[in-house]
């Protein structure tokens, strides 16, 4: 009953659980937000120029080179 009514919630539940461990991370070591959007919106401008990369540890490099994070502990979570 209670699913079919709102199937929206389901969505993000199903979302949530496939990154649980990500977000759980994020709440114990209290990541600022700020931080990750920041992160995020560069590797989303990073991939965009680079029109992709066939070598995954590579472009995690280039990320941090991008974002100035080679020593940043929240980094280590984030990524």
């Amino acid at each position: 009953m209670f699913d079919a009514q709102l199937p929206e919630f389901r969505k993000v539940a199903e979302r949530l659980a496939t990154h649980l461990d990500a977000v759980i991370a994020g709440h114990q070591h209290n990541v600022p937000l700020g931080l990750a959007e920041s992160i995020n919106s560069k590797i989303a401008v990073l991939r965009f120029q680079a029109r992709g990369y066939r070598d995954p540890e590579y472009f995690k490099l280039k990320i941090f080179q991008r974002c100035s994070l080679p020593d940043n502990p929240w980094a280590r979570i984030v990524l």
